[in-house]
């Protein structure tokens, strides 16, 4: 019989949710760990605690407390949570890290956090993201497991691969699909705090700029909605479908003029409410006998033909309910 030539490095538990609660090193104390927010808050080990100080995302100190004597340290980070500078009571300590987060062992630990605001394995060095659930290695580049959302999922295809081959612009705090951290980064040099902003922003309260771009890429019909939700949409949407519906005349030739017209009317061009159709001065009796080439469309569960008939038919009447309808400003 071979001898067990395995020899266990550490140990690790994980709590009910699958986060790690418990890494301990061989020969050492047992090392527990405490979160608040899904993030790292708190380590003891033996007689030794080390508590993160932040205030939303942003790391500001580490507070250590051995055997009654407290120590507290200032942290400097970059956009990306990553620990650049720790000051104690001496001296300024700098941290380095390649872009995908290696860091070369110093003397003691200065920080308990290190690269994008993560806990460095003890044994291994490797990042174990999402509070354990994958370990990334910074000296390989690419995690150890794969992604369990991949292929199909938000992985992506390569289920080993970390942030996309973007380490620079992106984090990946849960071990699965790389997010873009940039921008959170700049919303608060700005003065932005993004927690709120993300709450409590609604269409209401973006600007104009914004609103023309949101609305540019949208249905008519999708217009329409939107214009009944508050008396500043409803200005902005017949402003820009306004604007909008100008200029499209203003490029199409003649013959093609009621066609446009009619599809505007039914909500089909992004940018354009129907009510601009309306407004440009065609009825929809005038759409369906200038229509260029015969067309049936269903409205109110009814027909409505467009263009020229047959010779021996005759054009019906739209509904009573579609006329009530044309008349308000609406063609569907």
């Amino acid at each position: 019989m071979l001898p067990n030539r395995e020899t266990r490095l550490c140990s690790y538990r994980y709590d009910p949710l699958d986060r790690l609660v418990d890494c301990t090193p061989s020969a050492q104390a047992p090392t527990r760990r405490f979160y608040l927010k899904d993030r790292l808050a708190t380590e003891i080990q033996d007689a030794v605690q080390r508590s993160i100080m932040q205030h939303e995302d942003q790391l500001l100190a580490q507070q250590q407390r051995q055997s009654g004597v407290v120590e507290a340290r200032l942290l400097a980070t970059d956009q990306q949570r990553s620990v650049l500078n720790v000051l104690d009571v001496a001296r300024p300590h700098s941290m380095v890290y390649t872009p995908y987060g290696h860091h070369t062992a110093g003397n003691g630990l200065l920080s308990l956090l290190g690269f994008n605001g993560e806990r460095p394995d003890p044994v291994t060095g490797c990042y174990l993201l999402g509070n354990g659930y994958r370990a990334f290695n910074p000296v390989l580049m690419r995690f150890s497991s794969p992604d369990s959302w991949s292929p199909f999922g938000e992985g992506g295809l390569n289920a080993y691969a970390y942030c996309v081959g973007d380490p620079v612009n992106r984090q990946d705090p849960t071990g699965h699909a790389g997010l873009v951290g940039f921008l959170k980064w700049v919303g608060k040099t700005i003065g932005l705090r993004q927690s709120n902003a993300l709450k409590n922003t609604g269409l209401d309260d973006m600007p104009n700029e914004v609103l023309e771009k949101i609305f540019g890429n949208l249905q008519g019909n999708d217009l329409a909605s939107v214009s009944m939700s508050s008396t500043r949409m409803n200005k902005s949407v017949e402003a820009l479908s306004s604007i909008n519906m100008t200029k499209l005349i203003e490029v199409t030739p003649e013959q093609n003029l009621v066609p446009l017209i009619t599809d505007a009317g039914f909500g089909r061009i992004k940018g354009v409410a129907p009510s601009s159709a309306v407004q440009s001065g065609v009825t929809f009796q005038d759409a369906q006998r200038k229509y260029p080439y015969p067309m049936v469309q269903v409205m109110n569960n009814r027909t409505v033909h467009f263009g020229p008939l047959p010779l021996g038919f005759s054009r019906p009447e739209p509904p009573d309910a579609l006329s009530s309808g044309i008349r308000s400003g609406n063609w569907f």
